[in-house]
């Protein structure tokens, strides 16, 4: 597509280029052996001079003036083959008068002994010649089985090349699993280690544990001890003074923490009804938003929606400008768009005045002799097999002024108007086909 847009509409291969062009860059006796690829497509372009090109993976791009540069070098190389053949038959027809001028003059036994003399030469000239074909078909023979050699020697070098590969990679799959073998050990190595360190860990801990209850009973035969010794009343007055003070100062701070938790379980549902709100009211917007791009994209089917009854080309191309364009060489009647346009030929690429009716009833543009000539059309473009239209610019090479092109599966046709408001309002009227499909293929992708 970037390529498309850059106005390389000229896009052949290298053996499509090769073979047509191959004239130009090499010598007439090796064109039987020259090869069909990427150096011998180069050195064609180099020798014609073009500029301004492109040479990718498989193919050239170039512009869609190179074509006719192309033809122009090719006819100039056939007509020196012509005058160089004229030359030659002259030259030779000259020398067959004279020497049928000096037989006239002879004697019959001299033109005898100079017709044996002919027979003579031509005798040895034809055993030259057979002799010069047998070397010729003894060459190609050779280069056929030097050629045979080459590639029988490039095919086992391919073989050893893959069975070192496949021995390369035997060796690889061997150091990886060895190396999985010496990680796989290492892992069982650390978590026995671990294993270990966890046993010693719950043998450390089961001692604390008795321990720990060893105390405790200490504790315990200690504490009735001292409960056996301090049995008084005033003691168990104090004692359950203390304990109401106690109690009472807990109760105060668990009522005061249950306080500050409902207050903070209370901002905490504040902030999440203020949260969900706005939440609400952003997923408001954006439905709100898509239905008015859906509504958008719907208006703009509508628009480019030639199939339907509603559809005006006058309001398609004001939207397509950006307001109402007029121009003094076009018409438009209902939806059908006339004027004035020059354009150049499949195969003569001399530019020829048409008169161009653009029908959305026919879904086709058609094109016409001259207005007069109406009735009959010279040629049609079917609506469904545009593929894009577009006016070139001069950053992309364009040379003629308001020139467009429409592009087709078949062929692309050259165009141009008489001013920039036409072309404009051509390529707006046209677009309807292209921007169409491509709208209506969006809108099923989407619905999917």
């Amino acid at each position: 597509t970037r390529i498309r847009q850059e106005g390389y509409s000229w896009r052949p291969v290298f053996a499509e280029f090769v073979r047509r062009f191959k004239a130009i860059a090499f010598p007439i006796s090796m064109l039987g052996r020259v090869q069909e690829n990427v150096t011998n497509a180069k050195r064609i372009i180099e020798v014609s001079k073009l500029q301004n090109y492109q040479v990718g993976h498989t193919k050239l791009f170039l512009k869609y003036y190179h074509v006719e540069e192309m033809e122009a070098r090719l006819r100039r190389f056939y007509k020196d083959v012509v005058r160089a053949q004229s030359a030659v038959r002259a030259h030779w027809a000259r020398r067959r008068y004279k020497k049928l001028l000096e037989r006239k003059r002879m004697s019959q036994a001299e033109r005898a002994a100079a017709e044996a003399r002919d027979a003579e030469e031509r005798r040895v000239r034809e055993e030259r010649q057979a002799e010069l074909a047998r070397l010729e078909a003894k060459a190609r023979e050779e280069e056929r089985q030097a050629a045979q050699l080459l590639a029988q020697q490039a095919e086992a070098e391919a073989r050893k090349a893959e069975a070192d590969l496949k021995r390369i990679s035997e060796e690889v799959a061997a150091q990886e699993a060895k190396e999985q073998a010496v990680k796989a050990q290492a892992e069982a190595e650390v978590a026995r280690q671990e294993q270990e360190r966890a046993l010693m860990e719950a043998i450390e801990a089961r001692e604390a544990e008795l321990k720990a209850l060893r105390e405790a009973d200490l504790l315990r035969a200690a504490k009735e001890k001292a409960e056996e010794e301090a049995r008084s009343i005033s003691m168990k007055r104090q004692e359950s003074v203390r304990r109401r003070e106690v109690e009472s100062v807990k109760q105060k701070e668990e009522a005061e923490q249950k306080e500050r938790e409902a207050k903070d379980l209370s901002e905490r549902l504040k902030k999440a009804e203020e949260d969900m709100k706005q939440a609400m009211e952003k997923a408001a917007a954006i439905e709100a938003q898509r239905q008015a791009e859906i509504k958008r994209k719907e208006e703009l089917f509508a628009l480019s929606n030639y199939l339907g009854y509603s559809f005006n080309l006058s309001k398609w191309i004001a939207h397509c400008l950006g307001g109402e364009v007029t121009s003094s060489e076009l018409t438009i009647e209902g939806n059908e768009l006339r004027g004035k346009v020059s354009k150049t030929g499949n195969v003569n690429k001399a530019w020829k005045q048409r008169f161009f009716v653009l029908s959305m009833e026919d879904k086709a543009l058609y094109y016409y002799e001259s207005e007069k000539a109406s009735k009959k059309e010279k040629g049609t473009i079917h609506g469904d097999e545009i593929l894009r239209v577009f006016a070139p610019t001069a950053s992309s090479g364009n040379k003629t002024p308001f020139a467009f092109l429409i592009e087709t599966p078949e062929r692309t046709y050259f165009c141009k108007t008489n001013s920039n408001e036409a072309t404009r309002i051509w390529v707006a009227a046209i677009s309807v086909f292209p921007e169409h499909r491509a709208k209506s293929e969006a809108m099923a992708s989407e619905k999917k």
